[in-house]
Parts: C-alpha cells; structure tokens; sequence
C-alpha cells in the first residue's frame, strides 16, 4: 500500500550530488575574452600554490561544511547566508540557465534550501538543477 508522505519524501530525497568547481590556481595569461574577468589565486596574492595542498584543503573543508550540515540541520539557514555573502553571482547578476529549456535573468539568492533564485520577466523562478552561466549586459528584469 502506497504511503503519501513517506512515498513524497522518498522521491525528493538526494540520493546523489555532482559539484563542479573551477580554481584558477597559477595561471597569470587569460584569453582575450576572459581578461577582464578571470584571475587566478596566484594573480591575486602574487605567490604560487600547490594544487596538492589547496585541493586537500578545499576537500577538508567540504567534508566539515558537509558534516556539519548533516549532523546539525539547524545551521543550514547559516551556512547558506556564509555562501551568499562569498559568492559573485547570487545577486544581481545577469545569468542564463540551461533547466530543461532556458531561461535569462538577474540572480535574486538563494532560497531556504539554497537552490538559486533567478528574477526573469515572468517573475522569480527556483533553479533546481542544470547550467548556470553569467552573461554580460544591463539587467533588464
């Protein structure tokens, strides 16, 4: 017998996650396209970094954020304004999404979940999943 709220539950649960992440580490030369808004840690800080080194830090520190959030449910709303306030593009960036279909807007945070909130000209619309890129240009939305 078909159970409502367990069967709910079950098919919105996360049973696998895939995070891409893109550090620019030591390159100094960016293409033509990219000059203007790319950098690098070594550009940055004038220093070169192991990728070793960084690469087990940034593993070490998802691992705490990760088992934080799963042993204390209640820091979610935290962590979640610690990304916001990092973050370049949670607002008031132009994007285009690629979520079955596309859509374009201006980047509006997150939301109590932390999915993405994207203002478009039919309103606010969750970004559950797909491709997030920001485009140049005015916001228009």
């Amino acid at each position: 017998m078909r159970h409502p709220d367990r069967d709910d539950a079950e098919a919105t649960r996360v049973r696998h996650l895939v995070v891409g992440v893109g550090i620019n580490v030591n390159q100094v030369k960016f293409p033509v396209e990219l000059r203007e808004i790319a950098t690098s840690l070594r550009c940055e800080t004038g220093t070169e970094w192991s990728r070793v080194e960084l690469l087990a830090a940034l593993l070490k520190s998802l691992d705490r954020e990760y088992r934080s959030l799963v042993e204390n449910p209640e820091v979610r709303p935290a962590i979640i304004r610690r990304f916001e306030e990092a973050s370049s593009s949670v607002r008031g960036r132009n994007v285009s999404v690629d979520e079955n279909g596309s859509l374009a807007g201006v980047t509006e945070g997150l939301d109590e979940r932390g999915f993405l909130r994207v203002r478009t000209i039919e309103g606010v619309t969750t970004v559950v999943s797909g491709t997030v890129r920001i485009i140049s240009g005015e916001n228009h939305f």
